[in-house]
């Protein structure tokens, strides 16, 4: 794979690179990137290859054309002998340099579009000039365009096609049809892994914020033009989407890392070792667990797998039963037969009970979070929010609102199904979910009444004056 050094078009062989420099580059130089693979890294890159004084409209001067011969190129006059630029192989192909007025005429619709692009460049020539001037930039705007006149700007550089990104940004009539090159997305993701989302932050600057709150727009249609942004970045999303993640590696012996380990140290020992701390933590269904083959501490990874089986099949078994009476045609609570309501207040006094103990074990983690905060705090003292603890307290007190709206979610749900629960028992109408209860409204409270009046202890109220006596 080749690509060309002034325009960045790709070619699959060294004839059509050749063929589309000596015809569309043919003042400057013959360069062009060949793709190659880094045995070290095991990336591929473009490695530019540079032939010097080799200019096309020079060599037509001369009478001498190039050589394309089995990958390899050649410089040859009218007269058998040649200059050799590498080495030959069996099969060649020439290519004759035209001039300039011998090129092939571009078709119509090229020269209208051509002549198009010229007449608007013309018209805004006196203003972009006297912009630049105003900004003391015109100067250096002149050096740029004498680089690209002279073929010595190079079109890959990634704060360049950074530069283009941005007036692309600006073009766009919303920032939702912003579109970014391969090549900077790559300079974005390595950006994100290297220095996460901070680094993101920071390049991207302000965007549109405070737009939605001032009801100026609404979500989806931000307009550049307002933006106060550093650099156009993507979203994480975007990043995420174009970049394939990695597979996970799980605790175990990693064969695949054996295998990479084995191809760069050959014939070197190397030792397998067994780490316990080393833990990718996360929130995501297949990593973040502490795994130690069951030596981690109490619950083992294996032991909690397994109750959280068992609860789900417990729900998967409450469902099917509230299904299997629906299949039967009932669907009035007083029509349910006395085998199926035993079933559904065994699983649920079994969902209750489970709930209940998830809600002392994320009460236990709250109080853990609490006393990590609190050392946190004492560590970085009176001026704690702007010690080099803050973060960590800020991770900890985020942790802490995530356990406790779960704990009053896990509440919550735990009242709704004891409040079923007495539905089927016959006795929803002395179930209260509120936290106070009213007494005297309750079926089920009965207050005790003195019925004979006696002066033996063993039956008379505590308190009272009679026990008083």
């Amino acid at each position: 794979m080749y690509i060309c050094f002034y325009c960045n078009l790709t070619f699959e062989v060294l004839e059509d690179i050749v063929d589309h420099a000596v015809k569309y580059h043919n003042k400057y130089e013959l360069k062009y990137g060949i793709k190659i693979l880094d045995e070290k890294e095991g990336k591929l890159f473009y490695q530019t290859k540079i032939h010097d004084k080799i200019i096309p409209n020079e060599l037509s001067k001369s009478n001498r054309c190039i050589r394309v011969q089995g990958g390899h190129i050649y410089i040859s006059d009218s007269g058998a002998k040649h200059k050799k630029l590498n080495t030959p192989t069996e099969t060649c192909k020439i290519f004759d340099f035209k001039h300039e007025e011998d090129q092939e005429p571009m078709s119509e619709d090229a020269k209208v579009i051509h002549e198009a692009y010229l007449r608007e460049l013309g018209s805004m020539l006196p203003k972009v000039i006297e912009a630049l001037e105003t900004e003391g930039q015109l100067e250096t705007y002149l050096k740029f365009n004498r680089l690209l006149a002279a073929g010595d700007f190079p079109m890959t550089n990634i704060c360049y096609l950074l530069f283009l990104d941005l007036v692309e940004w600006f073009s766009c009539p919303t920032t939702t049809l912003m579109r970014y090159r391969s090549e900077t997305l790559k300079f974005w993701q390595i950006g994100y892994k290297l220095f996460h989302g901070k680094f993101l932050r920071f390049m991207t600057g302000l965007k549109n914020e405070g737009e939605i709150l001032n009801h100026d727009t609404e979500k989806g249609f931000f307009d550049p033009l307002r933006s106060k942004i550093n650099f156009p970045v993507p979203s994480k999303h975007a990043l995420y989407k174009t970049n394939e993640k990695p597979s996970p590696f799980f605790p175990g012996i990693s064969d695949k890392c054996i295998e990479i380990m084995a191809k760069h140290y050959l014939q070197k020992p190397l030792k397998l070792s067994v780490d316990g701390k080393k833990i990718s933590r996360g929130k995501c269904k297949e990593m973040g667990d502490i795994d130690c083959w069951g030596f981690e501490n109490s619950p083992t990874l294996s032991r909690r797998k397994s109750e959280h089986s068992d609860d789900l099949l417990s729900i998967g078994t409450f469902i099917e039963s509230i299904f299997n009476i629906e299949e039967k045609g009932v669907y009035f609570l007083d029509e349910v037969g006395i085998g199926d309501k035993a079933s559904l207040l065994t699983n649920l006094r079994h969902l209750v009970q489970r709930l209940g103990s998830r809600n002392s074990d994320l009460r236990e983690k709250d109080l853990h979070l609490e006393r990590l905060e609190e050392k946190f705090k004492r560590l970085g003292g009176p001026q704690w929010k702007v010690s080099k603890f803050y973060p960590v307290i800020s991770s900890i007190r985020v942790n802490r609102s995530e356990v406790r709206n779960q704990i009053q979610e896990s509440l919550r749900l735990s009242d709704d199904l004891s409040f079923f629960g007495s539905i089927v028992n016959d006795c929803g109408q002395i179930f209260s979910k509120s936290q106070s209860v009213d007494l005297s409204s309750q079926k089920n409270y009965i207050e005790l009444k003195e019925n004979n009046k006696t002066n033996d202890t063993r039956f008379i109220k505590q308190r009272t004056e009679s026990g008083c006596l």
